[in-house]
Protein backbone atom coordinates (compact mmCIF):
# COMPACT_ATOMS: atom_id res chain seq x y z
CA UNK A 1 0.00 0.00 0.00
CA UNK A 2 1.64 2.95 -1.14
CA UNK A 3 2.88 5.65 1.91
CA UNK A 4 3.98 8.56 0.15
CA UNK A 5 4.54 10.40 3.74
CA UNK A 6 7.59 12.76 4.00
CA UNK A 7 8.03 13.11 8.16
CA UNK A 8 9.09 16.54 8.71
CA UNK A 9 10.69 17.67 11.72
CA UNK A 10 12.69 19.75 13.81
CA UNK A 11 14.89 16.27 14.92
CA UNK A 12 15.81 12.71 14.82
CA UNK A 13 13.61 10.37 17.08
CA UNK A 14 14.19 7.29 17.37
CA UNK A 15 10.70 6.46 16.58
CA UNK A 16 11.08 7.81 13.02
CA UNK A 17 14.43 6.48 12.20
CA UNK A 18 12.87 3.47 12.72
CA UNK A 19 9.54 4.35 10.64
CA UNK A 20 12.33 5.22 7.87
CA UNK A 21 14.23 1.85 8.53
CA UNK A 22 10.77 -0.09 8.06
CA UNK A 23 9.28 1.60 5.05
CA UNK A 24 6.63 3.24 6.65
CA UNK A 25 8.18 6.79 5.40
CA UNK A 26 9.30 7.99 2.19
CA UNK A 27 11.91 10.43 3.39
CA UNK A 28 12.84 11.81 6.48
CA UNK A 29 13.37 16.00 6.71
CA UNK A 30 14.97 17.86 9.43
CA UNK A 31 14.66 21.61 9.33
CA UNK A 32 17.56 24.11 10.84
CA UNK A 33 20.20 20.43 11.00
CA UNK A 34 22.97 23.14 9.83
CA UNK A 35 23.03 26.26 11.01
CA UNK A 36 23.22 29.16 8.97
CA UNK A 37 26.88 30.55 9.50
CA UNK A 38 27.85 27.41 9.08
CA UNK A 39 25.78 26.63 5.98
CA UNK A 40 27.57 30.03 4.57
CA UNK A 41 30.70 28.66 5.33
CA UNK A 42 30.65 25.26 3.95
CA UNK A 43 29.31 26.43 0.95
CA UNK A 44 31.94 29.04 0.70
CA UNK A 45 34.83 26.56 1.03
CA UNK A 46 33.25 23.94 -1.51
CA UNK A 47 32.69 26.52 -4.09
CA UNK A 48 36.71 27.86 -3.61
CA UNK A 49 37.84 24.34 -3.17
CA UNK A 50 41.12 23.37 -5.24
CA UNK A 51 40.56 20.13 -5.56
CA UNK A 52 37.31 20.39 -6.97
CA UNK A 53 35.98 16.98 -9.94
CA UNK A 54 33.54 15.68 -11.85
CA UNK A 55 31.01 14.16 -9.92
CA UNK A 56 29.59 10.83 -11.46
CA UNK A 57 26.11 8.93 -11.19
CA UNK A 58 25.77 5.24 -11.23
CA UNK A 59 24.03 3.19 -13.56
CA UNK A 60 24.30 -0.55 -14.63
CA UNK A 61 25.35 -2.13 -18.30
CA UNK A 62 24.64 -5.83 -18.73
CA UNK A 63 24.87 -5.99 -14.63
CA UNK A 64 28.20 -4.05 -14.56
CA UNK A 65 28.28 -0.38 -12.89
CA UNK A 66 29.35 2.55 -14.97
CA UNK A 67 29.74 5.95 -13.91
CA UNK A 68 28.21 8.88 -15.99
CA UNK A 69 29.26 11.97 -16.05
CA UNK A 70 26.09 14.21 -14.96
CA UNK A 71 27.29 17.82 -15.31
CA UNK A 72 27.87 17.84 -11.03
CA UNK A 73 30.99 19.12 -8.86
CA UNK A 74 32.33 16.88 -6.43
CA UNK A 75 34.53 17.24 -3.67
CA UNK A 76 36.14 14.09 -2.41
CA UNK A 77 36.42 10.82 -3.89
CA UNK A 78 33.07 8.54 -4.20
CA UNK A 79 33.93 4.80 -2.85
CA UNK A 80 32.05 3.44 -5.76
CA UNK A 81 34.97 4.72 -7.93
CA UNK A 82 36.71 1.68 -6.69
CA UNK A 83 34.15 -1.09 -8.05
CA UNK A 84 35.44 -4.07 -9.97
CA UNK A 85 39.05 -2.74 -9.60
CA UNK A 86 42.05 -5.41 -7.50
CA UNK A 87 42.56 -4.52 -3.71
CA UNK A 88 46.03 -3.55 -5.21
CA UNK A 89 44.81 -0.74 -7.59
CA UNK A 90 46.09 2.48 -6.69
CA UNK A 91 42.51 3.67 -6.41
CA UNK A 92 41.56 1.94 -2.93
CA UNK A 93 44.97 4.19 -1.63
CA UNK A 94 43.62 7.45 -3.47
CA UNK A 95 40.36 7.25 -1.86
CA UNK A 96 41.63 6.87 1.80
CA UNK A 97 44.36 9.32 1.38
CA UNK A 98 41.68 11.90 0.10
CA UNK A 99 39.53 11.05 2.84
CA UNK A 100 41.78 11.25 5.31
CA UNK A 101 42.90 15.10 3.77
CA UNK A 102 38.96 15.97 3.26
CA UNK A 103 37.66 14.68 6.36
CA UNK A 104 40.26 16.96 8.20
CA UNK A 105 40.21 19.83 6.17
CA UNK A 106 36.34 20.38 6.99
CA UNK A 107 36.09 19.71 10.56
CA UNK A 108 38.93 21.99 10.81
CA UNK A 109 36.70 24.51 8.41
CA UNK A 110 33.72 23.73 10.82
CA UNK A 111 35.55 24.57 14.46
CA UNK A 112 34.66 25.28 16.46
CA UNK A 113 31.08 23.74 15.62
CA UNK A 114 30.27 19.97 14.42
CA UNK A 115 30.50 19.35 11.02
CA UNK A 116 27.58 17.84 9.69
CA UNK A 117 28.20 14.45 9.57
CA UNK A 118 30.09 14.55 13.36
CA UNK A 119 26.58 15.57 14.01
CA UNK A 120 24.50 13.14 12.42
CA UNK A 121 26.86 10.43 13.81
CA UNK A 122 26.25 12.07 17.62
CA UNK A 123 22.25 12.54 16.89
CA UNK A 124 21.99 8.84 15.73
CA UNK A 125 24.16 7.62 18.72
CA UNK A 126 21.14 8.91 21.08
CA UNK A 127 18.62 7.54 19.56
CA UNK A 128 19.44 4.44 18.05
CA UNK A 129 20.19 1.18 20.42
CA UNK A 130 22.93 0.07 18.51
CA UNK A 131 24.37 2.87 17.67
CA UNK A 132 26.38 4.86 14.51
CA UNK A 133 29.95 4.98 13.27
CA UNK A 134 32.03 5.61 9.94
CA UNK A 135 31.94 2.37 8.08
CA UNK A 136 35.60 0.43 7.21
CA UNK A 137 34.65 -1.76 4.83
CA UNK A 138 38.35 -2.45 4.13
CA UNK A 139 39.36 -2.69 8.11
CA UNK A 140 40.43 1.26 7.29
CA UNK A 141 38.20 4.04 8.14
CA UNK A 142 36.17 5.12 5.23
CA UNK A 143 35.39 8.81 4.06
CA UNK A 144 31.89 10.10 4.77
CA UNK A 145 30.55 13.32 3.36
CA UNK A 146 31.26 14.18 -0.80
CA UNK A 147 30.51 17.85 -1.45
CA UNK A 148 28.15 18.43 -4.34
CA UNK A 149 27.89 21.51 -6.47
CA UNK A 150 25.05 21.71 -9.18
CA UNK A 151 24.77 24.93 -10.82
CA UNK A 152 21.58 25.53 -13.08
CA UNK A 153 21.01 23.63 -16.14
CA UNK A 154 23.21 20.73 -15.04
CA UNK A 155 22.68 17.54 -17.64
CA UNK A 156 21.66 15.25 -14.16
CA UNK A 157 18.59 17.18 -13.47
CA UNK A 158 15.17 15.61 -14.65
CA UNK A 159 17.36 13.06 -16.01
CA UNK A 160 16.66 8.86 -15.40
CA UNK A 161 15.80 8.10 -12.23
CA UNK A 162 18.62 6.09 -10.68
CA UNK A 163 19.21 3.86 -7.35
CA UNK A 164 22.17 3.62 -4.84
CA UNK A 165 23.40 0.22 -3.19
CA UNK A 166 26.64 -1.53 -2.77
CA UNK A 167 27.29 -4.47 -4.05
CA UNK A 168 25.70 -7.97 -2.75
CA UNK A 169 29.32 -9.22 -1.02
CA UNK A 170 28.95 -5.92 1.48
CA UNK A 171 25.48 -7.44 2.83
CA UNK A 172 23.73 -4.32 3.82
CA UNK A 173 19.86 -4.75 4.25
CA UNK A 174 19.15 -1.30 3.68
CA UNK A 175 20.75 1.61 1.67
CA UNK A 176 19.82 5.17 2.96
CA UNK A 177 21.50 8.57 1.85
CA UNK A 178 21.97 11.68 4.29
CA UNK A 179 21.76 14.82 2.32
CA UNK A 180 22.82 18.21 4.36
CA UNK A 181 22.03 21.34 2.27
CA UNK A 182 24.16 24.54 2.42
CA UNK A 183 22.31 26.62 -0.51
CA UNK A 184 19.25 25.83 -2.27
CA UNK A 185 17.60 27.48 -5.70
CA UNK A 186 14.25 29.19 -5.09
CA UNK A 187 12.12 27.69 -7.25
CA UNK A 188 13.19 23.86 -8.66
CA UNK A 189 15.91 21.46 -7.52
CA UNK A 190 13.31 19.66 -5.89
CA UNK A 191 14.31 16.32 -4.50
CA UNK A 192 12.21 13.59 -6.43
CA UNK A 193 11.26 10.48 -4.92
CA UNK A 194 9.17 7.71 -5.94
CA UNK A 195 6.55 5.62 -3.79
CA UNK A 196 8.09 2.73 -4.90
CA UNK A 197 9.42 -0.56 -3.20
CA UNK A 198 12.94 -0.31 -2.59
CA UNK A 199 14.37 -2.36 -5.52
CA UNK A 200 17.06 -5.07 -4.50
CA UNK A 201 20.31 -5.38 -5.83
CA UNK A 202 19.43 -7.62 -8.92
CA UNK A 203 17.02 -5.42 -9.92
CA UNK A 204 19.11 -2.11 -9.82
CA UNK A 205 21.35 -4.06 -12.03
CA UNK A 206 18.92 -4.69 -14.55
CA UNK A 207 18.55 -0.51 -14.56
CA UNK A 208 20.05 0.95 -18.28
CA UNK A 209 20.70 5.10 -18.47
CA UNK A 210 18.73 4.24 -21.57
CA UNK A 211 15.64 3.11 -20.10
CA UNK A 212 12.86 5.73 -19.54
CA UNK A 213 12.07 4.54 -15.73
CA UNK A 214 10.68 8.14 -15.52
CA UNK A 215 8.03 6.93 -17.44
CA UNK A 216 7.41 2.89 -16.01
CA UNK A 217 7.65 4.59 -12.71
CA UNK A 218 4.47 7.67 -13.09
CA UNK A 219 4.61 10.62 -10.90
CA UNK A 220 7.21 11.19 -8.25
CA UNK A 221 6.58 12.94 -4.48
CA UNK A 222 8.75 16.09 -4.74
CA UNK A 223 10.57 16.89 -0.91
CA UNK A 224 11.87 20.60 -1.73
CA UNK A 225 15.34 21.71 0.34
CA UNK A 226 16.05 24.45 2.08
CA UNK A 227 19.28 25.72 3.31
CA UNK A 228 20.41 24.06 6.48
CA UNK A 229 18.00 20.71 5.99
CA UNK A 230 19.04 17.32 6.55
CA UNK A 231 17.03 14.83 4.32
CA UNK A 232 17.44 11.40 4.46
CA UNK A 233 15.68 8.53 1.87
CA UNK A 234 16.38 5.14 1.24
CA UNK A 235 18.38 5.28 -1.84
CA UNK A 236 17.21 1.63 -3.10
CA UNK A 237 13.89 3.56 -4.16
CA UNK A 238 14.24 5.53 -7.55
CA UNK A 239 14.97 9.02 -6.78
CA UNK A 240 16.43 12.15 -8.78
CA UNK A 241 16.77 15.70 -9.16
CA UNK A 242 14.19 18.69 -10.81
CA UNK A 243 15.50 21.02 -12.95
CA UNK A 244 16.33 24.47 -11.43
CA UNK A 245 17.26 27.33 -14.02
CA UNK A 246 18.78 29.80 -10.91
CA UNK A 247 21.11 29.93 -8.29
CA UNK A 248 23.14 26.67 -7.28
CA UNK A 249 22.55 23.60 -4.96
CA UNK A 250 25.20 22.94 -2.63
CA UNK A 251 25.22 20.04 -0.52
CA UNK A 252 26.89 17.56 1.93
CA UNK A 253 25.82 13.88 0.98
CA UNK A 254 26.81 10.30 2.31
CA UNK A 255 25.39 6.83 2.95
CA UNK A 256 23.88 5.42 5.93
CA UNK A 257 24.28 1.20 5.80
CA UNK A 258 21.57 -0.73 7.59
CA UNK A 259 22.12 -4.00 8.90
CA UNK A 260 19.83 -6.19 11.45
CA UNK A 261 21.03 -5.40 15.42
CA UNK A 262 24.40 -4.06 14.52
CA UNK A 263 25.75 0.01 14.23
CA UNK A 264 24.32 2.01 11.63
CA UNK A 265 27.23 2.68 9.03
CA UNK A 266 27.86 5.88 7.09
CA UNK A 267 30.49 6.32 4.03
CA UNK A 268 30.67 7.78 1.05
Amino acid sequence: MPNQTIECLNFLTKEDLQALINGQVLALKIANFVEPDLCHKLAQWYQTHPRQQAYTTEYYVEGNPIQVDQGVIRIGSPYNLTYGKAKDDPIYENYYTDAAANTKERKDTCAPNLDPIEKLISQLNKIYVHGARIASFDDRPMFAGIGRITKAYAQLLEAQPHCDALPQKFSLDCQFGANFYFEAPKKGGELEVWDYPCLSLNEISTISPDQDLRSELGKSILIKPQKGDLIIISTRRPHAVRMFQEGKRISLNCFIGYRRSESLLLWS
